[in-house]
């Protein structure tokens, strides 16, 4: 578990598990946290699937609010950031390709 000032992320399948293109991290925002900047991957493709609590995600320009059942694709330069605006910690699954990091802070 990696552990952030908002909270934390779980790595679940990556290159330990003999994934090659595909990646699936567990993130856990605490209340009233999320990221303050937001950032973008040139790459990178993602999938948030809320699991507890409640987020607003912003991508680019535009917000959504991502809870339980919820599912929210972020394409490869969205800028993009999630904020906690619940009472409890805020968990979601993430699924992303390719594997390498190529996030860009703002």
């Amino acid at each position: 578990m990696e552990k952030r000032s908002t909270g934390s992320v779980t790595r679940v399948v990556d290159e330990r598990v003999g994934a090659s293109r595909l990646g699936v991290i567990v993130v856990e925002v605490s209340p009233g946290s999320g990221s303050p900047r937001l950032h973008y991957h040139e790459k990178r493709e993602s999938v948030y699937i809320g699991v507890e609590g409640r987020a607003s995600v912003t991508v680019d320009d535009e917000k959504y609010i991502v809870e339980p059942n919820t599912v929210l694709l972020i394409a490869p330069g969205e800028k993009h950031g999630v904020e906690n605006i619940g009472d409890v910690a805020f968990r979601m699954i993430e699924v992303y390709s390719p594997l390498e990091p190529d996030r860009i802070d703002l």
